[in-house]
């Protein structure tokens, strides 16, 4: 996926045995999301579905002060556990869970797999989530209780293992284990000396819920359908919502090519972002004001690390590629080669210059299709939050 985002930063690692301390994590957060899929099917391209862990004795509500430990910005530690029926996820488990996912949304900001801004230098309690209600901190917190809430209701719904599961649990083990051996260590003091309080077992057990909830929602989004006359009637009343690009027309571009200069505006602000913008969209049309000159410029002064060294040309866009602005500027009907302007997006400012577009065809329903989906998941995760009472207890 093409998505847009400020450049890569330098990230001091801590150093352990010749394995970085955030090995292990990421070892199998990339496991999951590449290989297996695992919840990010569920949190990653469904949304935001946060379950509410307040309100029951025993539950540490969201807004209170934390003791958190958080050397080199890498392990998160909170005195927390889960509780769902007779089940636990222990505190070591809900920590590993917690870092885990903060590090899936430090590899998103680095490898465009989301459209969420992330600072990974400040401290996820003190920067607030892209949707403007809730800390970074907050969003993980409800996400770790929702990894609980849908392992349970795989539990429930009869999901197990497959073949092709138990093989690659096998895998990893056979491949940490020589992970551990490199380092002198065993399977349990390795996971340990990563994360306190962890064992083989736990991170074992980490691997089977994720892979039984991916098998579970699989199950689930496999039981939709939709028909044409549906996604017709969606189509029509919903499309400013989730497919602005379209402006209602069912023919559009199926892909363009399009060149940007980005003016970040997480540090300097929206407004300094625009008046930079402008000031580069001037200076191009006071000289040559040709695709060429745009190159150059975008050569030297996109903030894009992704478009660079491309003179800020990105090719082959589809619907859904690039933030929600962004998109509805390009997939425009009336865009033609040599248009320009600015666009806002979370990142910052955009100074665009349209290319070309390819094969105007019907393309709407994949879109469509896919968001009603979306819609479908939510209203499922809404009655499982009925069902499944996660408490979130202090230790």
């Amino acid at each position: 996926m093409k998505k847009i985002k400020p450049p890569k930063k330098k990230v001091k690692k801590e150093q352990s045995q010749g394995f970085s301390i955030k090995t292990i994590a990421i070892a199998w957060a990339v496991i999951m999301c590449v290989v297996v899929g695992g919840v990010a099917i569920g949190l990653l391209v469904f949304g935001d579905r946060s379950t509410d862990t307040n309100g029951q004795e025993g539950t540490q509500a969201q807004d209170d002060t934390h003791d958190i430990t958080l050397p080199e910005h890498v392990i998160y530690t909170f005195p927390y556990e889960l509780v769902l029926g007779d089940m636990i996820l222990t505190n070591a488990e809900y920590n590993f869970y917690f870092t885990e996912l903060k590090f899936q949304a430090e590899e998103r900001y680095f490898n465009m797999l989301g459209h969420e801004p992330f600072d990974v230098f400040v401290h996820v309690g003190e920067q607030m989530h892209f949707d403007g209600n809730q800390t970074w901190e907050d969003y993980i917190h409800k996400q770790v209780a929702e990894m609980f809430m849908m392992y349970a209701q795989a539990l429930a719904s009869g999901t197990s293992l497959t073949e092709g599961n138990l093989e690659m649990l096998a895998d990893n083990e056979e491949w940490i284990a020589e992970i551990a051996s490199m380092d002198g260590m065993t399977l349990d003091e390795l996971i340990d000396d990563h994360f306190p309080g962890m064992t083989w077992e736990m991170f074992r057990r980490h691997m089977e819920r994720d892979m039984l909830v991916r098998n579970w929602v699989a199950d689930e989004m496999a039981g939709l359908s939709f028909s044409d006359a549906e996604m017709d009637t969606f189509f029509e009343a919903n499309w400013p919502d989730f497919a602005p690009w379209s402006y209602g027309e069912r023919e559009m571009y199926s892909r363009v090519d399009v060149r940007h200069i980005l003016i970040q505006s997480l540090e300097i602000g929206i407004d300094a972002a625009r008046e930079a913008a402008e000031e580069i969209l001037a200076e191009w049309r006071d000289g040559l004001a040709t695709e060429s000159s745009f190159a150059d410029l975008a050569t030297l002064r996109t903030e894009d690390p992704g478009s660079a060294h491309t003179g800020g040309l990105y090719t082959d866009v589809f619907p859904g590629d690039m933030v929600p602005e962004f998109d509805a500027w390009i997939f425009a009907p009336h865009r033609s080669f040599g248009d320009t302007d600015i666009v806002d997006t979370m990142w910052g400012s955009h100074v665009m210059f349209f290319v070309d577009g390819y094969d105007r065809v019907e393309n709407w329903q994949p879109v469509t299709e896919a968001e009603m989906a979306r819609i479908a998941f939510d209203a499922l995760m809404d009655s499982l939050s009925e069902i499944h009472n996660v408490q979130r207890r202090t230790i």
